[in-house]
């Protein structure tokens, strides 16, 4: 039986990498708990996937502005939580940050956008990020 230890030094990402102006990238999926850790730095990006119909994505995004966008860059580069990277691509050409995140969206994302926000909203139920339907109900009670 293998110990947790060499199960996760055998894990092995989808990595590909992407080429900007400054050179090649390697890129992996953003793990749903890299992201949950994003959401806590960032709260309002909350509205993304649990808004109201008022909450667009342009909206969301100029009230968090380019740092969430270069924090979840970041962990998809593999440096979570690494605030000189984050300022590092948060830098970068218009361009490049484009082909970046269209290259992590489609590794994160690789059964769509609801097929992802599906899990994701499953687990920020779990994790206490948003009140499990029905609950609210039951604390009026």
């Amino acid at each position: 039986m293998a110990t947790i230890h060499e199960l996760l030094a055998a894990q092995n990402d989808h990595i590909e990498m992407v080429t900007i102006s400054i050179g090649d990238v390697s890129v992996r999926p953003v793990r749903m708990i890299e992201l949950l850790r994003v959401i806590a730095r960032f709260p309002d990006l909350k509205k993304l996937f649990f808004g109201t119909d008022n909450d667009t994505l342009l909206s969301v995004l100029v009230q968090t502005g380019p740092d969430a966008i270069a924090a979840v860059l970041a962990c998809a580069t593999f440096a979570p939580g690494d605030l000189d990277v984050e300022r590092g691509l948060a830098a970068l050409p218009d361009d490049d940050l484009i082909k970046l995140a269209g290259k992590v969206v489609s590794l994160t994302m690789p059964e769509g956008i609801e097929g992802f926000f599906g899990k994701f909203a499953s687990l920020a139920e779990a994790s206490g990020l948003i009140e499990m339907q029905g609950q609210s109900e039951l604390n009026a009670a």
